[in-house]
């Protein structure tokens, strides 16, 4: 009887001593674990294919399609690592971020471009003005026809930036959507004439 006492006395101790084991992940969480980095490494990959160097030009343009082609076939849950880079305002990666995002037409890359665009419109920059047309262009190629409001409101009237050759920004929303941008641009019409510095960016 007291050999078996001090078995199970010992047994406590051994207990009390031992690491802690770690409670192994439920399968569904590592599954969402690995599904989450390989998105991750698919924004990545693309950001680095997108701005090697030693390319400019039409070719820069080409890659950076393919770079978008690589992200809509890995699907949408690369929208949340492109919003996040997209939030970091970067030069190197913001204009290609917010055309990503474009290509995907959900509630969250439409949010993440409009949040952007705002941020845009807080800061008194160059760039945030730039930032802001290729944020209104965003929209326009996600069928967004407020965008030709939006790329206008605030401290910034990014409507005539060249977002193409000899193509404004305002004139590129308006071909993109055809004749949903209609309305609004006869509206803009009667608006802007009344503003001097909005006049010259009414699209007939």
């Amino acid at each position: 009887m007291r050999r078996a006492t001090w078995l199970i006395v010992g047994g406590f101790l051994v207990a009390a001593v031992a690491p802690a084991q770690e409670p192994l992940a439920p399968e569904g969480a590592i599954e969402q674990l690995i599904e989450e980095e390989r998105y991750r490494s698919a924004v990545e990959d693309a950001l680095e294919y997108a701005h090697q160097p030693g390319i400019a030009g039409a070719q820069r343009v080409e890659v950076a399609l393919e770079a978008i082609a690589n992200l809509i076939e890995a699907g949408p849950g690369v929208v949340p690592y492109l919003a996040n880079e997209l939030d970091q305002a970067e030069p190197v990666t913001f204009f290609f971020c917010a055309f990503a995002l474009s290509h995907f037409k959900t509630e969250e890359s439409e949010a993440a471009i409009r949040r952007a665009l705002e941020r845009a419109n807080q800061d008194g920059s160059d760039f945030a003005n730039i930032r802001k047309a290729w944020c209104g262009y965003a929209l326009g190629f996600m069928g967004v026809v407020e965008a030709l409001d939006l790329v206008n409101d605030g401290q910034h009237a990014a409507g005539r930036y060249q977002i193409h050759a000899r193509m404004s920004v305002i004139e590129a929303v308006a071909l993109l959507n055809a004749t949903s941008s209609v309305p609004l641009l006869l509206r803009q019409l009667d608006d802007y004439a009344e503003i001097d510095s909005l006049w010259a960016m009414r699209v007939f």
